[in-house]
């Protein structure tokens, strides 16, 4: 497990305090706060969800902050499913064999009881024996027809299921369950075993298996289903990318399991009328074989397994979550599980070291996009077993942790410091619940947000560092002031309606009429022209002469702000900026590196990666390390490792991800690149497909587009008929011109720009047969009803196609 360790440099513990904000009254929102703390000698926990006095929202505190948490309801994102653990055969067999009636309802008011508890509200269940098991077990011992006629279900319903029944009883319809299977019986398998890799022999799945093995997963469903227990989603392997010598595995490659899920599982579910999910990876977020989320990337661009499965489940034992992100950046329809990581002594010991890492992982995780948290085993033992596997191959007890510890010594069980982490989300966040906008700042107070289905609102924070910090919370237009304990989670929670919005998105830099800008060392920059034309129609060419990592001054360009000032970022989330990489054709990530304005530096690379020869739309998280001063920011650095040429423009700061960027010029289009929110998506905001045949109109993506990474695109190998367009109010009657960068194959009947619905008869550009971006241009469109439509229309023949990209409106001066 390579995940990073937060370690708390700074000394001094000050007791958590408040400070009401200014404009208080009697019907401002109460804000209810629990918190958590790791006690001094690192023995348990001084504080464990332990509710503090209320604070209200105010209005008037215009005092600037650097630690200033922005919640912005109005920006929404995934639905969260739930947060919960696995009941291995592990955890069921402790819970009935060492916990007598009264221990047993105890610890289940404990773990799935919302008021009296923590709430869990997601369970994943195993398919067969996994590594936490009291003895090896499966459901078809035998080699057998592969519709399994001895199927043999009689193990899971000793211990398993009397155990999952119980949890579903505390909470009734709150709970999702899910199901993933760590390896088929030993005879579907090339090496005849349950392991991952025995006598030298990986144990993938046999060519002849694969529709035995879809029965197999089909029947436990069908089992649960049975006993009133619907199966939410499946994975059809556990960590397919480790061929384990010491317990049960199916290494699987992304075609192998493009193979098992279109062509078998997928199909079978339908001939059973289930409608499971199916759920492909359920691994870290980089692997030996599958770096930074490489297997649902290769996975997915199979036609049919991306029709045939609904998203992707991770793990946190290697890599950083912000794969996730870049994941479904790619893929923006297909769904984000997290759905195993294991506390341990192996990892990061308990109690403070576990505690700030895991506080830092459930915000992160539900940040990036991920709708459950599901920690592994639900108890454990105090060596960390059951765990027959690692007692055979491994001559030790796992050291893994479980939520709660029921000891076999005195048959009674207590608290871990993992109940503590995941209770400060699943007992406040309900399934169905949103992730909603919140600043969070970096390896030093992070922050996750939502809006659960009754409208309540949750913040999670984790402060990260050994000192006290006070954070302003801001929320549309009302605010508080809060001092969180050092290395400490805080749950505040509040309802009402937001009043006001987020600010919104401001330039850093547009390039577009300054040379604030300057090259570091081994390398040069110059003013060009800027097909991104975002911001404008300049940018600047980075052109560096080395390779290497460019560190905070090396083949890098410095940029200032475009007024010469600092600027107060405190109230953004992230930066966004353009690139062009003329450099790498399998794409690279960017350094960037924020300067303030007493000289501080924090650096870090770019999850998301440029594309070859293309715009490129970059979002990284503005720096809130502590010691650097986001309201004053100076300075911004891009560097790259390889050399060669880049293309940079239209740096800007913006709350969410979505929000797009500044705009420029006054062009009153809504999303006139077709990309501004950075997702691939089938519909651009702000634009209207319609016509006699809608599909014939489509964004096209990483393909010349005139600006970042997408442009709109009129096709059919059929006779077409297409119309793009987008209605603009509120306009001052005047006269408008309206722009547009096109392209077209020609021989269409009709192929045109347009404005219509502005209070004069239509008026439209034809557009020009060339194989390059031209711009086309309608002036003196005089608006006399305050509105305008604009458009782009195509009557076309099979097989002709047309382009557009970077469309302007805007008033005459």
């Amino acid at each position: 497990m390579s995940k990073r360790i937060i370690a708390g440099a700074l000394a001094g513990a000050v007791l958590a305090s408040t400070m009401a904000p200014m404009g208080v009254y009697a019907d401002s929102p109460e804000v209810n706060i629990w918190v958590s703390k790791v006690n001094a000698t690192d023995s348990g926990m001084e504080k464990g969800l332990e509710k503090q006095t209320p604070v209200h929202f105010g209005s008037g505190d215009s005092a600037s902050t650097n630690n200033l948490i922005v919640v912005d309801e109005n920006n929404t994102y995934q639905t969260v499913d739930g947060f919960g653990a696995s009941i291995t055969e592990a955890s069921a067999h402790l819970y009935q064999t060492n916990l007598n009636d009264s221990a047993k309802a105890a610890a289940m008011q404990a773990l799935f009881d919302k008021e009296s508890g923590i709430g869990l509200s997601m369970l994943r269940q195993t398919i067969g024996a996994s590594d936490h098991c009291v003895a090896p077990y499966n459901f078809a011992p035998d080699e057998q027809d592969d519709s399994l006629p001895n199927w043999d279900f009689s193990h899971e319903l000793i211990e398993i299921m009397p155990t999952v029944q119980d949890a579903l009883a505390v909470e009734p319809g709150r709970i999702t369950v899910m199901a993933s299977c760590w390896s088929p019986p030993g005879w579907m398998k090339e090496n005849g075993s349950v392991l991952g890799m025995y006598q030298n022999q990986k144990g993938t799945l046999r060519a002849d298996k694969y529709q035995a093995y879809a029965n197999y997963i089909t029947k436990f469903i069908q089992e649960y289903a049975s006993r009133g227990i619907d199966i939410y989603a499946v994975t059809p392997n556990n960590e397919p990318d480790h061929a384990s010598y010491d317990w049960p595995a199916l290494p699987m490659s992304h075609t192998e399991a493009q193979n098992l899920v279109a062509n078998y599982l997928r199909p079978t579910f339908d001939r059973n009328g289930l409608d499971t999910k199916i759920i492909c990876w359920d691994h870290s977020y980089t692997t030996t074989n599958y770096k930074d989320g490489s297997y649902p990337l290769e996975y997915y661009q199979d036609a049919n397994a991306l029709a045939a499965t609904d998203g992707s489940a991770w793990h946190w034992y290697e890599g950083d979550e912000e794969v996730m992100s870049v994941v479904h950046k790619e893929y923006p329809t297909k769904d984000i599980w997290f759905a195993e990581g294991s506390g341990g002594e192996w990892g990061f010991p308990k109690w403070n070291t576990a505690f700030l890492n895991q506080a830092s992982s459930v915000v992160n995780i539900t940040r990036n996009w991920s709708k459950s948290i599901i920690y592994w085993n639900l108890a454990l033992d105090q060596n960390g077993g059951p765990d027959y596997y690692y007692d055979v191959n491994q001559h030790q007890d796992s050291t893994n942790r479980g939520l709660i510890t029921i000891n076999t010594d005195t048959n009674s069980w207590d608290y871990n410091v993992d109940y503590y982490t995941l209770g400060h989300i699943s007992k406040f966040v309900d399934p169905g619940a949103q992730r909603i906008d919140s600043t969070s700042l970096d390896n030093n107070i992070e922050t996750v947000a939502f809006k659960n289905p009754d409208g309540s609102k949750v913040l999670v924070l984790a402060n990260l560092v050994n000192e006290a910090q006070e954070v302003k919370v801001q929320w549309g237009e009302q605010s508080f002031r809060y001092t969180l304990l050092p290395e400490s989670m805080a749950t505040m929670t509040w309802n009402g309606n937001q009043v006001g919005n987020a600010a919104s998105p401001i330039w850093f830099n547009n390039l577009e009429s300054n040379n604030n800008f300057a090259a570091g060392e081994g390398a040069s920059v110059a003013t060009t022209d800027s097909t991104a034309n975002l911001g404008g129609s300049k940018g600047i060419m980075l052109t560096t002469t080395q390779n290497g990592d460019p560190g905070t001054d090396k083949q890098c360009v410095i940029i200032s702000s475009e007024s010469g000032a600092a600027i107060d970022a405190s109230s953004y989330q992230y930066l966004t900026f353009s690139v062009k990489d003329m450099v790498n054709p399998k794409s690279a990530t960017v350094k960037v590196t924020f300067v303030d304005e007493n000289g501080t530096e924090v650096s870090s690379w770019s999850h998301e990666k440029t594309v070859y020869d293309n715009w490129t739309r970059i979002w990284v998280p503005i720096a809130g390390d502590k010691g650097f001063d986001r309201t004053r920011i100076a300075k911004i650095k891009l560097g790259f490792y390889w050399q060669g040429n880049y293309a940079v423009d239209d740096l800007a700061f913006v709350g969410g991800y979505s929000d797009g960027i500044p705009q420029m010029n006054g062009n009153l289009v809504t999303n006139g690149s077709f990309e501004d929110d950075g997702s691939a998506v089938p519909v651009a905001t702000g634009w209207n497909f319609e016509g006699g045949t809608p599909s014939a109109t489509y964004l096209e993506k990483n393909s010349n587009a005139a600006s970042g990474r997408f442009h709109l695109v009129h096709y059919s190998a059929d006779a077409h008929d297409a119309y793009t367009w987008q209605a603009i109010y509120n306009l001052p009657n005047g006269t408008y011109t309206l722009k547009a960068m096109v392209q077209s194959g020609g021989g269409q009947k009709q192929n045109k720009i347009l404005a219509t619905d502005f209070g004069g008869s239509e008026m439209s550009v034809e557009i020009p047969v060339n194989s390059y971006w031209t711009q086309v241009e309608i002036g003196n469109i005089n608006v006399t009803n305050g509105k305008c439509t604009i458009a782009f229309y195509t009557d076309g023949n099979a097989g002709d196609w047309s382009c557009v990209d970077n469309i302007e409106f805007y008033l005459n001066s």
